[in-house]
């Protein structure tokens, strides 16, 4: 898939939380700049490597910094990373402090329908990133007219995984409040289907090595 495609997809993507998430607006007081469950530091996202295992990243241009405010997102990183077949997979990192505790913002699921994608297939699936350790993620598979897209997706506050505003819920007692709500972190992957050799094992071995850094970040 050629690099204007999937800057394409990812301008479809961001069209899609502005037009179709709009009542996104946080009601809490601006958050802490640092911490996640238990206070801790969050990796410096720009510096992900580039070389991830068998995956090769390229940065696709940064969003204007109107939008990134509009968005209320302290940082972005979107990048595309291609593996040894030659498929790529647009990724989008965003790191958001000024949000609405009782619900996901920009949740995938409420904007992609929004925006006028029909939802085929969904699952919550594994994905085993070392040392004994799982992450939950979003899997689903979109359509819109011609175009399909593979969706995975999840959300971490600290080591904390979130699929659904209702699992805020059941976050840890302290995890956060509304008057300092935490940095939360949203992981995106996306792909064009068809005419890509592109499985969910794939698209889950780029979850796995993304997950693996969060856990323990490293530096090029």
């Amino acid at each position: 898939m050629g690099f204007s495609v999937l800057r394409m997809l990812f301008v479809l993507f961001v069209l899609s939380i502005v037009l179709g998430c709009a009542e996104d607006s946080p009601r809490t007081s601006p958050a802490a700049k640092k911490g996640g469950v238990g206070g801790n530091e969050l990796p410096d996202f720009e510096r992900l490597p580039l070389r991830l295992g068998l995956w090769k990243g390229q940065d696709l241009p940064p969003l204007d910094p109107w939008l990134l405010a509009g968005l209320k997102m302290d940082a972005c990183v979107s990048r595309t990373y291609q593996e040894a077949l030659g498929d790529s997979v647009a990724l989008l990192i965003a790191v958001i402090s000024d949000w609405d505790v009782s619900r996901l913002p920009h949740d995938p699921m409420v904007c992609y329908a929004a925006g006028g994608w029909q939802l085929v297939s969904e699952s919550e699936e594994p994905v085993d990133i070392g040392d004994g350790k799982t992450i939950r993620v979003s899997l689903s598979t979109w359509q819109k007219e011609q175009h399909h897209i593979r969706l995975l997706f999840w959300y971490q506050i600290g080591d904390q995984i979130v699929l659904r505003s209702s699992d805020l819920d059941s976050l840890p007692s302290g995890a956060f409040n509304e008057e300092q709500p935490p940095r939360l972190v949203k992981v995106q992957l996306q792909v064009s289907l068809p005419g890509t050799s592109m499985t969910k094992l794939s698209i889950k071995a780029l979850a796995r090595e993304i997950g693996k850094w969060i856990d323990e970040p490293y530096y090029d």
